[in-house]
């Protein structure tokens, strides 16, 4: 184009538009190629010129929003000295391909928006991209921002053309700004500090990521990246949750200052086989559920697991927290490959726990005070455990179904739940004398078990506690044996030995005793010491009656009984009066 031609284009252009004090207000509809000599192109002043190519102008600073949008025909752009781009200043100009802006620092929400011809964008001096600004470029392959501090969300959402990005001065990257840049290969952030929610999600050509200087990984930040095979974080504080789900390639991690891993932080990454953090303290619920081929985890200072961390993992053989306090409900469920636990300083383990490891064979927990309901469930190589002096709870189900299991020493456990060791192949228990509680089929198991110290157990929670006192000694060998007899065949023979049989529980509450037979009727006890009458609560203070069952009740309340009632049972056991035949007028309560 001759000079003559572009000067009567530019009278043409100035004729048709709007211009007032150096700004631009609307631009002539049918302009192709543009020179412009104002500072300032105002709102909407191009919006709808589809016919417009080309624009020049050397003095512009300002762009105003959506000052170009729907240019559908605009290819290229000169603004030498521009500062400010304005809120979808380009949105949907289609066919522009390459801009550069020397003097730019700041690109506002939306302004080039659905460009999807645009390939190269250099901008030395910017700093800040605003939300969705460059969102759905899908053609935008290469960009390089050397001064560039903050990119807020959704800054290139959707620009699946994009493969390297270089931020040597970026410092924080928000919510999903890269989210769905499939082609997105290498990307290198040397002093970015935070990652925000799915900034990275679906970058699915992603393979290796570093960031030297990053203290945090935000909500799903790398979530579906299937290609990530390398991480490293050198100063990394904390993983959000569900930060790398799904990165099916990731095969090493090391994360040597982090402190925390948010829920579900590597949940399904099916190829992750090793993973160190020495200086980890807390493992979110659910982390690293269904890494099916994880086989070794170090984390020596490790204190807290949250529920079904490592649940699924099927391939883990050997872990060792020394350092651990705190397992969370179902945290090793169905690790079906894990072999030896050594918790050194583990106090509990909490509900299935260990629920469906069938090949584990050797736990090891030295200080261990409580462990939940089926927490060992189905642990079929189980073979003998010898419980800390500490244990003192064992759960509901803890071992059921322990198949292997055949010999278990607890030496001052107080408490069985029920069904404890259910369906367990135990020959030889050692209960101790401390023990406080039996629950319901509690060692309802395979095979007839041999009770070490069963005596001495039997003794403990009846004979010894509970002082029968009738009047002849005939009578006190019939109670004992009647009472022993009860305990023997019913607690331990028939519920605990065999599977058929009466469903029998003993508890300790203070002094009192209760034997539950089946789940209608219970039989109370209570002992020898007790200084209260178990009718009206009221301390004996000497004045008593003992029934011919051996328990105790204050005169007021059998003289009260017998008034209303005649002779009766036993409030507590149940038993009838025994006829005196010496003194028929006498009744024996």
């Amino acid at each position: 184009m001759s000079a003559r031609d572009k000067r009567q284009m530019r009278r043409n252009f100035i004729k048709n538009s709007i211009i007032e004090e150096g700004v631009l207000v609307k631009a002539d509809p049918n302009a192709v190629h543009v020179e412009l000599d104002v500072h300032t192109v105002g709102e909407k002043a191009f919006e709808g010129c589809t016919k417009l190519e080309s624009v020049e102008a050397p003095m512009v600073q300002t762009i105003g929003k959506y000052a170009f949008r729907g240019c559908a025909s605009l290819v290229n752009i000169t603004f030498q000295n521009l500062q400010t781009v304005g809120i979808g200043a380009f949105r949907g100009c289609t066919s522009l391909v390459d801009i550069t802006f020397q003097n730019l620092q700041t690109i506002r929400i939306s302004a080039f928006e659905g460009c999807t011809s645009l390939v190269d964008i250099t901008f030395p001096n910017l700093q800040t991209i605003e939300l969705g600004a460059f969102s759905g470029c899908t053609s935008l392959v290469d960009i390089t921002f050397p001064n560039l501090q903050t990119i807020e969300l959704n800054a290139f959402v959707g620009c699946t053309s994009l493969v390297d990005i270089t931020f040597p001065n970026l410092q924080t990257i928000e919510l999903s700004a890269f989210s769905g840049c499939t082609s997105l290969v290498n990307i290198i952030f040397p002093d970015l500090q935070t990652i925000g929610e799915y900034a990275f999600r679906g970058c699915t050509s992603l393979v290796d990521i570093t960031f030297p200087n990053l203290h945090t990984i935000g909500l799903s930040a790398f979530s579906g990246c299937t290609g990530l095979a390398n991480v490293e974080f050198a100063n990394l504080d904390s993983i959000g949750k569900f930060a790398f789900v799904s990165c099916t390639s990731l095969v090493n991690i090391t994360f040597p200052d982090t402190l925390h891993i948010g829920e579900g932080a590597f949940r399904g990454c099916t190829s992750l086989v090793d993973i160190t953090f020495p200086n980890l303290q807390t493992i979110g619920k659910y982390a690293f559920i269904a890494c099916t081929s994880l086989v070794d985890i170090t984390f020596p200072n490790l204190q807290t697991i949250g529920e079904g961390a490592f649940s699924g993992c099927t391939s883990l053989v050997d872990i060792t927290f020394p350092n651990l306090q705190t397992i969370g409900e179902g945290a090793f469920h169905g690790c079906t490959s894990l072999v030896d636990i050594t918790f050194p300083n583990l106090q509990t383990i909490g509900i299935g726990v260990f629920y469906g490891c069938p090949s584990l064979v050797n736990i090891t927990f030295p200080n261990l005070q409580t462990i939940g309901k089926y927490a060992f469930v189905g642990c079929t190589s189980l073979v003998d455990i010898t419980f800390p002096d500490t244990l003192q709870t064992i759960g509901e189900g803890a071992f059921s179904g322990c198949t292997s299991l055949v010999d278990i020493t607890f030496p001052n456990l107080q408490s069985i739940g029920k069904q404890a060791f259910w369906g367990c192949g135990l020959i030889t228990v050692d209960l101790p004398p401390t023990l406080l509680n039996i629950g319901l089929d509690a060692f309802q198991c395979r095979r007839r078990i041999e009770f070490d110290n069963l005596n001495d157990v039997t003794q403990y929670l009846i004979a010894s506690n509970l002082k029968p006192r009738p009047q002849s000694s005939d009578n006190r060998r019939a109670h004992w044996k009647r009472f022993y007899t009860k305990l023997q065949n019913d607690s331990f023979y028939h519920c605990a030995i065999n599977t058929g049989g009466f469903h029998v529980s003993v508890t300790k509450f203070g002094t009192l005793y209760t034997i539950i037979t089946d789940k209608r009727n219970s039989m109370q006890a209570e002992t020898y010491n007790s200084s209260e009458c178990p009718i009206c609560y009221e301390s004996f203070a000497g004045n008593k009656w003992t029934r011919a069952c051996g328990h105790n009740i204050c005169i007021a309340c059998a003289e009260r009984m017998y008034a209303n009632s005649g002779p009766t049972p036993c409030p507590l056991c149940r038993q009838d009066p025994i006829v005196d035949f010496g003194n028929k007028s006498k009744l024996r309560f």
